[in-house]
């Protein structure tokens, strides 16, 4: 049984299939502001089977284009809202796209907070000490990506069908 997107009416539905609803947003941050629904009942991106998140995803995409060409937009934010304390103000996983213009005031800056290189190194503990069983695609073949750690050393980490690990990848990027 599907949620209806938990029984809200959505007058502004642009499109809508059998996987997916897209919808105006009830509250825009910027005219053409759209949300992405699985129909299926999500509440968080985590429940989402993965064939799901990818069509979700490229359809963001697509839509993305569809801002950028219909409505002459300069950019868009593509924005997940995961759970109570990111924002997410309805129990349905959606997906928030926002055309962008140039001096729209719409301000989604944030201040970093500043970490210790011991406080950093402790979490990428952490994180690849948990992200190990993590597996992205559906094929055995492996390769080997090298990437080099702060003292200079190469690691060499085996990653699943040739694609990056984007954990790795984020951890590689943290200041």
């Amino acid at each position: 049984m599907t949620c209806r997107i938990c029984e809200k009416d959505y007058s502004g539905i642009i499109y809508e299939d059998d996987d997916i609803i897209i919808s105006l947003a009830e509250k825009p941050v910027a005219l053409g502001h759209l949300k992405i629904f699985p129909k299926k009942h999500y509440t968080i991106m985590e429940q989402v089977p993965d064939d799901e998140i990818k069509t979700l995803f490229n359809t963001a995409n697509k839509i993305s284009t569809l801002l950028f060409e219909s409505l002459q937009a300069h950019g868009t934010n593509i924005i997940v809202r995961n759970g109570i304390p990111a924002g997410q103000e309805l129990s349905h996983f959606s997906i928030d796209i926002i055309p962008r213009r140039q001096s729209d005031n719409i301000n989604f800056e944030w201040k970093p907070k500043r970490a210790s290189p011991e406080q950093l190194e402790a979490v990428k503990k952490k994180l690849s000490e948990t992200t190990s069983d993590i597996s992205i695609g559906k094929s055995t073949e492996t390769r080997e990506i090298v990437s080099k750690k702060e003292d200079n050393k190469q690691e060499t980490i085996k990653e699943q069908n040739g694609e990056k690990n984007y954990l790795i990848e984020a951890l590689k990027r943290t200041p």
